[in-house]
C-alpha cells in the first residue's frame, strides 16, 4: 500500500495513515480504514517520509514500536502487522541535526538502508530505461526506434535530473522527431532548453514559434490550445502534411488531424505550413481568419 507523505496536507496525513471513525471531524461521514489497516500482514510504502509533520512522527514511531494504531476519533487501539518501507530524497541525518526529523524515528526506520545512486553512476540501467520509455510513450501501433548516434548520445549524457530527466527527454524526442526513428539531432536535453530568466522574461511577440527551429515550442504564458496548435504545425513542417503520418506521430486519430488541419488552414498532402498556418496558430484563442 503506497502513501505519498509529501502529497497530503497536514490535516489529512493522520487520517490517511491511521484512518478515522465516523463523525471524528467535519466531513467524516463514515468509518475509514487507514493505510496501516489496509496493509495489515503486508507492506506499507511511505514515500517522501521526510515530509511527515513532526507531530505525526511520534504517532508513527508508536505504531512501529508497538504494532498498534488508533484511528482519529477512536478510543481503542488496533493491532496491525505491517512491514514498512520508507523513501525520501532528503538527507534524514541532516534533518535530524536541524530538528526537522525525530532521531528516534530515524533509527527505528534505518534497519536496512539502501541508497540509490544517481543515474550517471549506473549507466548500465540507461539502455533498459530508454527501451521502457520508448515503449511507454510511442504512439499506439507505432514502433519508434533509436538511431545509433542518438543512443550513443543518450548513453554518454550525465543525467543530472536522473530518471525523470531521461523520461522527459525520451517523451520530448518522440513528439519532436523528424522521422520514424529518433536521430541525435532530435534530442534536446534540459540544459538545451534555455528556460532561464532571459527567455522567460521576453514578451510573447519577441519569440517566433514558427522559426526554423522545429524542435522546440515555447510555452510560457500561452494557453494550452495555442501550444497544441504550434506542436501540430511544427510536426507538419517536420513530417509533411499527410494526416495519417501526423496523427500517428502525435498519437491521435486521423479525424482529429484533419480537423486541426482545417482549423489551421493546412491542406492535407499539400505543402508544409508557412503562411496560413503561421497566422492561424498564434490567434487560436479567437476565431481563425477567413481564407
Amino acid at each position: 500500500v503506497p502513501v505519498n507523505c509529501g502529497a497530503l496536507s497536514k490535516e489529512l496525513v493522520e487520517s490517511e495513515l491511521f484512518g478515522h471513525e465516523k463523525g471524528a471531524f467535519t466531513g467524516a461521514e463514515r468509518l475509514r480504514r487507514g493505510a496501516f489497516e489496509e496493509a495489515d500482514t503486508g507492506t506499507l510504502f511511505l514515500d517522501e517520509i521526510g515530509e511527515l509533520p513532526l507531530g505525526l512522527q511520534a504517532k508513527l514511531l508508536r505504531a512501529l514500536e508497538l504494532g498498534e494504531i488508533k484511528r482519529v476519533g477512536a478510543t481503542r487501539p488496533i493491532n496491525t502487522d505491517v512491514r514498512v518501507v520508507a523513501a525520501t530524497n532528503r538527507d534524514l541525518r541532516a534533518e535530524v541535526k536541524r530538528g526537522a526529523f525525530r532521531e528516534d524515528l530515524y533509527w527505528r526506520l534505518c534497519v536496512v538502508p539502501l541508497q540509490l545512486p544517481p543515474l550517471r553512476a549506473r549507466r548500465g540501467d540507461v539502455r533498459s530505461l530508454l527501451q521502457h520509455f520508448l515503449k511507454l510513450y510511442s504512439p499506439q501501433g507505432a514502433a519508434v526506434t533509436l538511431a545509433a548516434d542518438a543512443e550513443r548520445k543518450l548513453l554518454d549524457y550525465d543525467w543530472p535530473g536522473n530518471v525523470r530527466e531521461l523520461k522527459n527527454t525520451v517523451h520530448r524526442s518522440l513528439l519532436l522527431r523528424r522521422g520514424e526513428a529518433i536521430e541525435a539531432a532530435d534530442l534536446l536535453f534540459d540544459r538545451d532548453l534555455h528556460l532561464g530568466g532571459d527567455r522567460a522574461s521576453e514578451s510573447d511577440t519577441a519569440y517566433d514559434p514558427f522559426s526554423d527551429d522545429t524542435s522546440c515550442v515555447y510555452i510560457v504564458g500561452k494557453p494550452l490550445e495555442r501550444i497544441e496548435d504550434e506542436v501540430f504545425v511544427k510536426t507538419c513542417r517536420r513530417l509533411g502534411t499527410r494526416a495519417s503520418i501526423v496523427a500517428r506521430a502525435l498519437g491521435q486519430s486521423r479525424g482529429a488531424a484533419y480537423r486541426r488541419m482545417e482549423k489551421l488552414g493546412i491542406t492535407p498532402g499539400g505543402e508544409p505550413p508557412e503562411g496560413s498556418a503561421r497566422r492561424a496558430a498564434p490567434g487560436s484563442e479567437s476565431e481563425p481568419e477567413e481564407q
